[in-house]
């Protein structure tokens, strides 16, 4: 049998065990949503810059 001391002890070691794999799932989202970003913004600069390149090559 256990005490209601154990008993609320081992609840919240799950509750922050769970917490702390939340953050961590979290903190990996932020980071791949981060990532994305920058793929994102570098792609389109780097399409910019081709597509001025071609039209300024064109253009004289």
């Amino acid at each position: 049998m256990q005490t209601p001391e154990s008993l609320e002890g081992s609840e919240y070691k799950s509750m922050l065990i769970e917490e702390a794999v939340n953050q961590k799932l979290y903190d990996e989202q932020k980071t791949y949503n981060l990532l994305g970003r920058v793929i994102l913004i570098s792609s389109l600069l780097l399409v910019f810059f081709v597509l001025w390149g071609v039209f300024s090559f064109f253009t004289t």
